[in-house]
């Protein structure tokens, strides 16, 4: 049984991150202050359970990022291992799903910035990486399995073509270089969209965000030869 003081410390601590979160909804931003202000907290209490705002900062864009990760895994795993199409298709519409329904989380590692706040740190950066290590595993296993056919009119220019080895070496890769190129491709349309529909662009003339973003990542598979019957 854990001992009813830590259970306390516990408490509090998820109360400061439930306002936390709840500032950040409401102001795009956190101080301590007023944190402190709404728990009737003093600011050397505060320090006792986060040494910074930076750090209670990293706590929220860490949790943040554990539940994308397990969204993305979940998602995927509605799928069986073997059909890998299926599985990508799943995964990338939980990508959408999961930033849908947390767009303040979403956004604090892949959107706007919190005033005063850097979110670059080494920690952040290894954990974020997991969610890509996801993606690019589906697309190197369906190369390996030879299900995707790559345009015979994509040439890569030389200084591109490094970068794309740099990250297939990163992420210990099987895929040639154009592979990469596209995955990082698909990558950026699936965070444009998303970003799109969260800043409310389409609205109102897009009805459902989510036909529009399905058709669109459904299309980009297909032309890789990665066809999901039914998906639609």
């Amino acid at each position: 049984m854990i001992p009813r003081r830590e259970r306390l410390r516990q408490a509090t601590i998820d109360e400061i991150k439930t306002i936390a979160w709840q500032l950040l909804q409401t102001h795009g931003t956190i101080t301590i202050h007023s944190i402190t202000q709404q728990m009737g907290m003093t600011a050397p209490a505060f320090y006792s359970y986060f040494k910074s705002k930076d750090q209670l900062m990293e706590h929220l864009i860490m949790g943040s990022l554990d539940s994308f990760h397990g969204a993305l895994r979940t998602a995927r795993d509605k799928a069986s291992s073997s059909d890998i199409s299926l599985q990508m298709i799943h995964t990338l519409l939980g990508y959408r799903e999961w930033a849908v329904a947390n767009p303040i989380a979403f956004g604090l590692f892949a959107g706007k910035k919190v005033y005063g706040f850097d979110p670059v740190s080494e920690t952040i950066s290894t954990t974020a990486e997991k969610g890509y290590h996801i993606l690019f595993n589906l697309f190197d296993r369906a190369w390996q399995k030879s299900l995707i056919t790559l345009p015979k009119s994509l040439v890569l220019p030389l200084p591109y073509k490094q970068q794309m080895s740099k990250i297939g070496s990163a992420y210990g890769l099987s895929s040639p270089e154009e592979l990469i190129h596209l995955v990082v491709h698909t990558l950026a349309l699936v965070h444009g969209l998303i970003s799109l529909e969260l800043s409310a662009r389409f609205n109102p003339v897009i009805e459902d965000g989510s036909v529009l973003f399905k058709f669109q990542i459904l299309t980009v598979l297909d032309h890789m030869g990665l066809h999901c019957e039914g998906s639609f």
